[in-house]
């Protein structure tokens, strides 16, 4: 008899899946926003205003920050943006939302191992645990999904993961090209390369399948057709990111490295990937490269042997049972757009990238359960019992992991504990103490990326901030001048020297740091208020007006903005004026005390004693709270 699958138990399998899912990830729903999260969400303007769709889809995913990137993904910010739309700044409605593309994949999963797994013939009995529904829970509950799922930033992984997977699905039903389902897959798989460059791996994928289970029924013609389109879409992706970008990977990265170095290193990264796959410990969230120079080591020896296993298994498996050379195909193949090192971060290994990779390791797993109920019941029970401890010790070790990136000063200190040896780290560590007020325990973090890489810009900016907070601001100024002598450009660090110096009395010295801030970032509202702030100081209302209101071109509305001319205003003598700013300062934080403070103050200048005290007494109710 056929393999087959009951409608009433795909029903049930979704409600499973569901529940396991928000099992596993519920405690995540509540964590906060980190890492990356601060930059790409909180600071983030792109994500606040439509107006800036045209720029999402013309630009790098740093251009925000005005940072040069190797990644063209605008639907990261387009979901990000509708994130900020439903939820607001909440963290919880983003997390949400990556929980519930974690169930997706898990479901598109579900259904593809059952697709797979339909033709098989057998006469023994189905099995009473489903081998579909066991591969998609132990992928619903894989600590190596921590990452990509708990973090609000991995979004790009769970979204790409998706449409990927929903467009090889729409293929399998496609039965022509002018067909619904053919053009659904054609549009899902567009919406994936627009998330992560990744899936442009999916035509191999398509390629693969087609090879393994329908060599004999599709004609070459037929073929050849779809395989055009679906590179057509490639094509036009690479045009438009080519255009965007300038070139494929414009950054380069760990330069330190040759040609020869880049290739030899693939064997450990591959093997690392696949030893996370079959053993989920350990997990981190940054890794620090330690490349080989050479194949003759341990490592890069075992590294070709566990290289050559998995070809071995690969070319037997193509002999012997197409579902698991497919299975392989679907481990390796996206995997290859991350061992090509130069066009990846800092992070040459994450932990994230085995987030669809692993959907092939759980259909193998899958496929061995299905062949033992198949051929080997008399093992099945035991397998089974073994299989169902797996899930829970999977499960329970991802609750944990998720604990761990509940904010940024776990996180952090959980991998400075890994990854001893990382700057990187230790300098968002270093962050994370200085978000507590803990100073002295961030300058010795900071002291100690520093130690490991000299040339660590931010790492210099980063100890100049805890010195200031510390009032220490000739040492301050020292350490942003050193991330300047570094990275020139660095804009944050001229503003935090502007800042220094108007603190030390020095506005003259000031203003010149913040019009370089303002040449390299035209874009930071902040930086213009800082420019207005020193000219005020300089007795030059006209030019801090200026600054002022072009702040309030980039945001309109700002409450410090508005407070500041206002402000000015008032000491101008012009009382309406300085009234009408106040009431929209108040307009966007009607919670500040020292806007009815100033409101109060106006009206007494123009001899509106009761409105003055009304709000003087507004104010001193806020301030007692």
């Amino acid at each position: 008899m056929k393999f087959e699958f009951s409608k009433s138990r795909e029903g049930i399998t979704i409600i499973i899946l569901t529940i396991v899912s928000f099992a596993v990830f519920g405690n995540a729903l509540f964590n906060g926003f980190v890492y990356d999260d601060h930059f790409q969400i909180l600071d983030n303007e792109w994500i606040k205003d439509a107006k800036y769709i045209p720029k999402i889809f013309s630009t790098n995913v740093w251009e925000f920050e005005g940072e040069v990137s190797n990644y063209y993904r605008p639907l990261m910010h387009l979901s990000y943006m509708a994130c900020y739309y439903i939820f607001g700044i909440e963290p919880f409605g983003f997390h949400l939302v990556n929980v519930i593309f974690h169930i997706g994949v898990s479901l598109l999963l579900f259904f593809i191992i059952l697709r797979m797994l339909e033709g098989i013939t057998t006469s023994y009995p189905v099995s009473p645990f489903p081998p579909a529904l066991a591969g998609a829970v132990l992928y619903a509950v894989h600590p190596v999904h921590t990452e990509a799922v708990t973090w609000v930033a991995g979004i790009p992984e769970l979204s790409f993961s998706f449409f990927y997977l929903l467009s090889f699905y729409l293929y399998l039903s496609a039965t022509a090209v002018k067909n619904l389902s053919f053009l659904l897959s054609l549009l899902s798989f567009f919406l994936a390369i627009l998330c992560k460059e990744t899936a442009l791996t999916l035509p191999l994928i398509i390629v693969c399948y087609d090879f393994s289970f329908r060599r004999n029924k599709l004609i070459f013609p037929d073929l050849l057709k779809r395989y055009l389109i679906f590179f057509m879409v490639c094509g036009t992706y690479l045009v438009l990111r080519f255009s965007v970008l300038g070139n494929f990977a414009p950054l380069k990265r760990h330069s330190n490295l040759n040609v020869y170095e880049y290739f030899i290193n693939i064997f450990p990264l591959f093997s690392k990937y696949l030893k996370k796959l079959f053993f989920p410990v350990n997990l981190n969230a940054f890794h620090v490269l330690h490349p080989i120079s050479s194949l003759l080591t341990i490592k890069g020896i075992v590294s070709i042997v566990i290289f050559l296993l998995f070809v071995i298994s690969m070319f037997i498996s193509f002999k012997k049972n197409k579902e698991a050379f497919f299975s392989l195909n679907l481990i390796a193949l996206p995997l290859i757009p991350v061992l090509y090192i130069p066009a990846l971060g800092e992070n040459t290994f994450s932990d994230r990238y085995l987030y669809l990779p692993s959907a092939g390791f759980v259909m193998l797993l899958s496929i061995m359960i299905f062949w033992l109920n198949a051929y080997k019941a008399k093992y099945f029970n035991f397998i089974l019992v073994s299989f169902l401890i797996i899930i829970c010790f999977y499960a329970f070790n991802t609750i944990e992991r998720n604990k761990i990136w509940e904010n940024d000063f776990s996180l952090w200190k959980d991998t400075v504990k890994k990854s001893p040896d990382s700057a990187f780290a230790l300098n968002e560590l270093g962050i994370a103490y200085t978000g507590k007020g803990m100073f002295d325990d961030a300058i010795k973090r900071y002291v100690a990326a520093l130690k490991i890489n000299p040339d660590f810009a931010r790492a210099h900016n980063n100890l100049g901030m805890a010195y200031m907070s510390m009032g220490q601001i000739d040492k301050a100024i020292e350490h942003y001048n050193e991330a300047l002598k570094i990275s020139p450009n660095f804009s944050k660090a001229h503003n935090n020297l502007g800042i220094a110096y108007e603190k030390k009395g020095m506005t003259d010295e000031a203003i010149d740091e913040f019009k370089k801030t303002l040449d390299l970032d035209p874009d930071g509202y902040e930086f213009y208020i800082n420019l207005g702030n020193a000219y005020n100081k300089k007795r030059l209302p006209q030019k801090a007006m200026e600054s002022y209101q072009k702040a309030l071109e980039l945001k309109p509305g700002n409450s410090d903005v508005c407070m500041h001319i206002g402000i000015l205003y008032g000491e101008s003598g012009q009382l309406d004026n300085a009234i009408e700013y106040f009431e929209k300062a108040l307009a966007s934080n009607p919670s500040d005390p020292i806007i009815y403070f100033n409101m109060s103050n106006a009206y007494k200048l123009k001899g509106l004693v009761n409105k003055a005290e009304e709000y003087m007494a507004k104010g001193r109710s806020l301030s007692e709270r």
